[in-house]
């Protein structure tokens, strides 16, 4: 197929944010949406210290859900994008980097004052 069809068919009407979503729309329909707490944060921050990424993912991911638009999350799920795609061939690797960069960029505008925002971008 021609380059451009294949960049059609990779293009998805979901923002960015939106695929680090827990369970489907039904089901997020029927989440309760919270504020995501301090610790929280800081066994994420735990996680990514003690290099145990899928378990960081899961818990950003669950928190992505439960409180959509957070810059503090999507900061922090750039940055483990990043940090992963540093381990992929070129091919995979340019598809994680563009997700960070689209996550860092969507928590810089939530919070432009968040300098881990920019610090991902």
């Amino acid at each position: 197929a021609p380059l451009s069809a294949r960049k059609e068919a990779v293009v998805s009407t979901q923002s960015t944010g939106e695929r680090y979503l827990l369970l489907s729309q039904a089901k997020r329909d029927q989440v309760e949406l919270r504020d995501v707490t301090s610790e929280e944060l800081a066994e994420c921050d735990e996680l990514y210290h003690n290099g145990k990424y899928t378990d960081m993912e899961d818990k950003l991911v669950e928190l992505n859900t439960v409180s959509p638009h957070n810059d503090e999350v999507l900061w922090r799920l750039a940055r483990l994008k990043w940090v992963c795609g540093k381990g992929y061939q070129s091919n995979q690797r340019h598809k994680v980097f563009h997700v960070a960069h689209a996550l860092a960029c969507q928590a810089a505008e939530i919070n432009p004052d968040n300098g881990n925002a920019h610090r991902w971008i």
